[in-house]
């Protein structure tokens, strides 16, 4: 089940480890009442929406406003989504809001709470702001006042967020509400009353109210030692009585691993969490009532993360090995449209660094007699400002690990083999081998050519009588390939690709300044649905069967293979899945369409799935696009997947049909592909950078990008790209 829904702007979070952009603060001191002399910092964002939400956001102990400001993503979210924060201070009892005075635990008693709700109440005022969406949040002191705010001012606040704090009354009486000044009875987690003893003690802070009281929402850490984990237990009693809900279930490892959501009736009045091992400070993330359960690590599956980070929706990658950065698989190409949007998630330095531009090449028969030599990929920087640029597949998926954030990199799970997938009405839960579960709002299947999420995924559209469903073996596999890693020889330059074309059977040879990739196809005695392993043995055989075959000028696959690093044999699939979702579940990358790699473009086109997929979700979890906070209903979810695929399928048949057809080209499948290759086209002058520029451009020139993320455009060439990025020009003016 997904994570119940809470508060309508949908981003009522703490997360102090993530540093954002500072927006400017403006001091005001003209909002009413101040008892006790408190500070009140405001951000309005540029563009402020209708009848704007407002977030009370609530530093801790020795803290103050404009740090707390600095500290959290609020003023960053605000110019996104358009509502305004408050980051309030207090200069009494070492910076520690008051939470232990009768004053204080009384409406409009004088306290701390009466000057906070006055600032609310300015807000809401001044700037016409929606009065079903205030809400407060804060952690540790910030906390406690969040649910003393709760509980005094029931008609002000739709619903509060607090971290690592204490039931609304705990410190009543105590002499402060500091580590200093107070009695560390109730810090301590020592401090226990029955649920009918807490409601009264609330409902004794405002007599006069009869209404009900807000949507709460309580997170700790088992391992917190300075705001002790009982009491987590004593504000779930309180707020259970309050709101007139008891337990229904636990949800595990959710929103995130080892963390564990309680949900109290239909989960839209009170969740409690649990954070196993986590301290004083419990970090949360954005949209906490969407997440996104990625299921493998792979390049696609890793190049999700970073996007839904960027997104800040929520999410956890299950990956079924044991490491994310084993060395398997061959080389990767980038085309600029994939290093385009990496270039957004901040890689493209590290990415110049690790790949090779691709130069010169060279195409010979498998006699070695050289027919033909070309530079078309400088065409291909003319039009589009970069070359296509070769790597190591584990260098990608590497770097796309280490850089993400240690709290992205949490959210990364190994040893996790999906076995079963469940949907529901509001969510779904997915079951891993070991026994674990996770519970989300959708799965995104990045899990390959032999992908579990889609078999799941047609199992349970057949289990719901659905009109159409996939093929059960969608792919099919015309030829095979083997392929080797090796040191570079001194004769192959870097950024040389050979290609060497024969009946049936074709080579590549790609080079960096460091390592070579060979690539041998070879056309099946017959095309096949069903998987087939290969073992080394199978490739070793295969290759001394091409031994002689020559690679370059001097050198033949019998020179090569004995020096290889890593090498591996498997079939090839082909195909494009009819349908890339099914209820809560869609699919990006090799376990939706499946090319041959001869031309580089698997990965590039999964990277594109994931940014139209992204950008679809990005705008439907945006608050202005839920109701009440809600969480994304399956019809919304059905348009979200359906306009992703409709604004995949174009260009991907494009580029799925250049792959096959090169791959078929390449090999020599008929007659009329051994003329056209061995002598119609290498007659016709330049006329591979011809199909460049005026067929392929086109087709790169059309990509997208993440329309979220602000960056500048790295890549400027003859031809504009169609979707221009987001640039920092379009920030609003401080």
């Amino acid at each position: 089940m997904a994570p119940p829904s809470l508060f309508s702007i949908g981003v009522i979070v703490l997360s102090v480890l993530c540093p954002a952009v500072f927006s400017a603060l403006v001091s005001v001191t003209d909002f009413g009442s101040n008892p006790t002399k408190l500070q009140m910092y405001i951000n309005v964002p540029a563009k402020l929406a209708t009848k704007p939400a407002v977030i009370l956001a609530l530093h801790g102990c020795g803290g103050n406003g404009p740090g707390y400001a600095q500290q959290t993503k609020y003023n960053t979210l605000s110019e996104q989504y358009g509502f305004i924060t408050i980051f309030p201070s207090t200069t009494n009892d070492n910076n520690c809001w008051d939470v232990a005075s009768n004053k204080s635990l009384t409406h409009e008693g004088g306290g701390d709470t009466q000057g906070l709700s006055n600032m609310v109440k300015y807000t809401i005022q001044k700037y016409s702001a929606d009065t079903s969406k205030i809400f407060v949040t804060g952690t540790s002191s910030g906390g406690m006042m969040t649910n003393a705010l709760a509980a005094t001012y029931p008609d002000l606040y739709a619903a509060g967020s607090a971290y690592s704090g204490v039931a609304a009354g705990c410190l009543a009486g105590s002499p402060g509400a500091s580590p200093i000044s107070a009695d560390p009875t109730c810090a301590n987690g020592n401090v226990r009353k029955t649920q009918a003893q807490w409601v009264a003690q609330v409902k004794a802070m405002y007599p006069a109210w009869n209404g009900s009281y807000p949507r709460m929402q309580t997170w700790h850490g088992t391992a917190d030692n300075l705001v002790f984990y009982p009491n987590l237990a004593e504000q779930i009693k309180e707020w259970s009585g309050l709101l007139d809900v008891t337990f229904t279930k636990n949800n595990t490892n959710t929103p995130q691993s080892a963390y564990t959501q309680m949900v109290y009736g239909d989960g839209t009045k009170l969740v409690a969490y649990s954070a196993q091992g986590v301290g004083h400070t419990v970090p949360v993330h954005e949209t906490d009532n969407f997440k996104v359960i990625v299921v493998g690590g792979g390049p696609v599956g890793l190049t999700a993360a970073h996007a839904l980070s960027r997104a800040g929706i929520e999410y956890v990658v299950l990956e079924s090995r044991n490491s994310i950065t084993i060395d398997v698989g061959a080389s990767l190409a980038l085309w600029p449209q994939g290093l385009r949007v990496l270039s957004q998630l901040g890689l493209l330095e590290r990415l110049q660094e690790l790949g090779e531009e691709m130069g010169r090449t060279t195409a010979v028969t498998l006699e070695g007699h050289k027919y033909q030599e070309t530079w078309a990929t400088e065409v291909v920087k003319e039009n589009h400002g970069a070359r296509a640029t070769v790597f190591h597949r584990a260098d990608i998926v590497a770097l796309l690990y280490e850089s993400l954030s240690k709290a992205d990199k949490d959210c990364v799970v190994t040893n996790k083999t999906v076995i079963d997938i469940a949907t529901s009405k509001d969510g779904v839960q997915v079951r891993c081998s070991d026994g674990s579960t996770y519970s989300g709002s959708i799965v995104v299947g990045a899990d390959g050519v032999h992908s579990k999420v889609r078999q799941r995924m047609r199992e349970l559209a057949i289990n719901s009588s659905a009109p159409e469903v996939n093929e059960e073996k969608p792919f099919l596999s015309e030829y095979k390939v083997l392929w080797c890693t090796f040191p570079r020889q001194s004769t192959m330059d870097p950024g040389d690709t050979v290609e060497i074309h024969g009946k049936d059977l074709s080579l590549q040879c790609l080079n960096s300044k460091t390592r070579s990739w060979l690539f041998i196809y070879e056309r099946l005695q017959k095309p096949t649905r069903e998987r087939v392993s290969y073992s080394q043995k199978d490739a070793e055989v295969f290759a001394e069967r091409c031994g002689d075959l020559a690679i370059s000028e001097h050198l033949k696959v019998k020179d090569v293979f004995p020096k290889r690093y890593t090498a591996g044999m498997s079939n090839l699939e082909e195909g494009i899945v009819k349908h890339w979702s099914w209820d809560r579940i869609v699919l990006v990358g090799d376990s939706c369409h499946k090319f041959t790699p001869n031309q580089g473009l698997g990965y590039n086109n999964g990277i594109q799935d994931i940014v139209a997929l992204v950008n679809e979700l990005k705008r439907a979890v945006s608050p202005g696009n839920r109701a009440d906070g809600a969480g994304l209903p399956l019809d919304v979810l059905t348009g979200v997947f359906s306009r992703y695929q409709a604004a995949r399928m174009e260009l991907l048949r494009k580029d799925y049909n250049a792959s096959a057809s090169w791959t078929r080209m390449s090999a020599w499948s008929n007659c009329f592909n051994h003329l056209l290759d061995r002598y119609v086209l290498p007659s016709i002058p330049k006329f591979n950078e011809f199909v460049i520029t005026y067929v392929l451009a086109g087709l790169i020139s059309e990509t997208l990008v993440l329309d979220f993320v602000e960056s500048e455009e790295p890549f400027k060439g003859k031809i504009p790209w169609k979707q221009n990025m987001k640039t920092s020009s379009m920030r609003p003016t401080k």
